[in-house]
């Protein structure tokens, strides 16, 4: 709890030593009962290659051996792996190209205790990607990405105990025809909340709906405190939210605003709205860009990481946390840049 540890290779290339594999894209999630697991798009035989679906526990001491997720045939793309944990078991979903190159469809499988077992979540014409996953209890929730109308929406469904609900859709319908991309998605309690990038003002911002619980409707989305409408840029892969225990909801993004650079933002919704954000990655200008953030909130406290990169290409993980007390200074996990 003071220090980070050595890094452990949860992949498994001795399985193929002749072969140039490779590991993208990993998700991590525990179990209700603690069980740690990983999953991850697996290239074998080059990173280009067509990607599966594969996944792994933490056995107290080491990674498992990885196990094949997805039954797509042989070099057909699964990508985009999402896990969630809760009282209805442990789900990993992703985007399956099975149905062809340009009609992606959701796939997802839950672990049985000794394998997994695969279901479809939707397989409609066009084009449905980034699937994203939440569980608490025993309500486990999908949203992704749905051009199937032409521009994004997002859609969701819920886990009915051996098969998927039929898909709603979370954002509501705006006047113009804006996309709506990059679903993030949280449960506790009953209620569900989705993030989403939308452009229905005209820029790219970050919108969050919520479903209450017992309802069958989403409510109009509510825009999170970016500078998207004063110029700044928000990353494509949106945002990622966490919901403590004390039924907080909390947001990470990354988003460039002149002249600061690329940075790592942070807000918290209380009071019936989102407070103003906090710069998490420091004061530095320029010369450094902080990406792809993820968050976690437990026990009072709330952590966030993310990528660094500065201009000579080499990549740090950071990480920073609060217990109650203010924020920690950003702080390197890797012994040494990549």
């Amino acid at each position: 709890g003071a220090t980070w540890g050595a890094n452990r290779r949860v992949s498994n290339p001795a399985a193929t030593p002749n072969r140039r594999d490779s590991a993208t894209a990993p998700a991590i999630a525990f179990t209700a009962a603690g069980a740690l697991f990983a999953a991850w798009e697996h290239h074998a035989g080059a990173t280009t290659a067509p990607a599966d679906i594969y996944a792994a526990q933490w056995t107290g001491a080491a990674w498992g051996a990885p196990q094949r997720v997805d039954a797509a045939p042989d070099r057909v793309r699964a990508l985009a792996p999402t896990l969630a944990g809760g009282d209805a078991g442990l789900f990993v979903a992703w985007q399956d190209h099975r149905a062809g190159a340009a009609n992606p469809d959701i796939y997802a499988a839950r672990w049985n205790g000794a394998d997994w077992s695969e279901q479809v979540v939707t397989a409609a014409p066009g084009m449905q990607t980034q699937p994203a996953l939440a569980a608490a209890g025993n309500r486990v929730r999908i949203a992704w990405q749905d051009a199937g109308a032409g521009n994004p929406d997002i859609f969701t469904a819920t886990w009915q105990g051996s098969a998927w609900s039929g898909a709603i859709q979370a954002n509501s319908v705006a006047t113009r025809t804006p996309y709506q991309m990059a679903p993030a998605l949280a449960s506790l309690g009953g209620a569900t909340y989705a993030l989403f990038l939308d452009n229905r003002q005209g820029d790219r911002e970050l919108w969050l709906s919520t479903l209450p619980f017992g309802a069958t409707d989403w409510t109009p989305p509510a825009r999170l405190p970016t500078w998207a409408n004063a110029g700044s840029d928000l990353s494509a892969e949106g945002a990622q939210i966490a919901v403590d225990g004390a039924g907080q909801l909390h947001a990470v993004w990354s988003e460039y605003v002149w002249p600061y650079g690329r940075h790592v933002y942070y807000s918290v919704y209380v009071g019936g709205k989102w407070r103003d954000p906090v710069r998490l990655s420091g004061e530095e200008e320029g010369g450094r860009e902080r990406i792809t953030p993820v968050i976690a909130a437990r026990g009072g406290v709330v952590a966030v990481a993310w990528t660094e990169r500065d201009n000579q290409g080499a990549v740090q993980l950071v990480a920073a946390w609060n217990t109650g007390a203010g924020w920690s200074a950003a702080t390197p996990v890797l012994a040494t840049p990549i």
